[in-house]
């Protein structure tokens, strides 16, 4: 009878050994296989054509500087105000019974306004001349009489007084007859006309208000220390607000010669002696009274001004590049402003578009003028 053989020992030894190697080359393909997925993963997807990414370019605007006059001015803000203003008071009691302005008529020095009713203070001018001719011939009775003694003194004197005194009874009732004439008192414009045809006045009731148009002044109160220098003569700007910022020429007529304590500014008037038609009493005005001009300055927009913490610089283009320039600036007007130093003439300045460029960035001019 024949029995199966067994396998040796040594046979299976080596079949476990064989088994153990393939289950370790398994593990290490596998983790192999894990980092370079891993690492994959981690590594940048590339472009078509793994080109570099391109700087982008900055659209601005460009500009080159002006040359001009600018000026270091003080400056406030007020209105501007009548050199004269006044009412016109009735002075008598009377009916108006004409109107013969209306507000806003420029009139000129003692041109007839309004007429009152005339009657009663006719008839009193009528009868103080009649009590003055009878007082007339009664003193003449009597210096008569006392040429040739026949009347004591006390009566030649009596007879004087009473004559005296009826001239002056006529002369007052020939001015209150010239009061029922309302009349402007300096040559001005109407400003308000308080009374209607029909209505009874009184004596001191307003009956008009006048004001003179020209000149018109414009005070501002300025720090002390800034009016050191300042002198009477002194050319002003005043630009009306309310009229599109109509710029009207003015002087400094007249400084202060005290200092307000509670605030420390003098007060400075300027005249405006051509106000022309927009201008009147109580339009709101900027001031700008000259301290020193500046003749060919280099200007350019105060929009292009970019200012950090310590400093103020533009940026220029060269080419499709911007370049910080740090510049120092000088007297500005009318959105300019004044380059002392830092820039050429022939520069480019950028004005739009700058507040988010750095030095040497890229740009893309859009629109210049020379």
């Amino acid at each position: 009878m024949t029995h199966p053989r067994r396998p040796s020992r040594a046979r299976f030894g080596l079949w476990a050994a064989v088994a153990l190697v393939l289950v370790a080359a398994g593990a290490f393909g596998a983790s192999r296989l894990a980092g370079r997925s891993q690492a994959d993963a981690s590594r940048p997807a590339k472009s078509n054509g793994d080109k570099p990414r391109e700087e982008m370019a900055v659209p601005v605007d460009v500009i080159r500087p002006e040359r001009g006059s600018v000026a270091a001015a003080l400056t406030g803000s007020t209105t501007l105000e009548s050199e004269q203003q006044a009412d016109v008071l009735s002075r008598v009691d009377g009916l108006v019974v004409a109107l013969r302005v209306e507000e806003g008529t420029n009139v000129a020095r003692g041109q007839l306004l309004a007429e009152l009713d005339d009657a009663e203070p006719r008839l009193a001018l009528q009868q103080a001349k009649l009590k003055r001719d009878a007082a007339r011939v009664e003193f003449d009775r009597q210096a008569r009489a006392r040429e040739e003694g026949l009347n004591p003194q006390q009566d030649y004197d009596r007879a004087k007084s009473g004559l005296e005194l009826a001239e002056a009874e006529v002369e007052s009732a020939a001015l209150a007859l010239t009061h029922t004439s309302i009349v402007a008192p300096f040559a001005g414009r109407v400003v308000e006309r308080a009374i209607v045809q029909g209505r009874h006045v009184k004596p001191g009731e307003k009956l008009f208000t006048i004001a003179s148009l020209r000149p018109l002044l414009a005070q501002v109160y300025l720090p002390e220390r800034d009016v050191v220098g300042l002198r009477v003569g002194q050319s002003a700007d005043v630009v009306l607000q309310a009229s599109g910022a109509v710029r009207l020429a003015g002087r400094v007529t007249r400084i202060g010669p005290v200092v307000d304590t509670a605030t420390g500014t003098v007060k400075v008037t300027v005249e405006v002696p051509a106000p022309g038609d927009l201008a009147r009493p109580g339009s709101f005005v900027n001031v700008a009274i000259v301290t020193d001009v500046h003749q060919h300055a280099l200007l350019v927009p105060k929009a292009a001004v970019v200012r950090d913490d310590t400093s103020d610089f533009l940026f220029v283009a060269e080419g499709d590049r911007a370049h910080r320039r740090k510049v120092t600036l000088g007297y500005g007007r009318d959105g300019q402003v004044e380059i002392a130093s830092g820039l050429r003439d022939t520069e480019s300045v950028i004005v739009a578009g700058q507040g988010s460029l750095k030095d040497g960035a890229r740009i893309d001019v859009r629109a210049g003028r020379s």
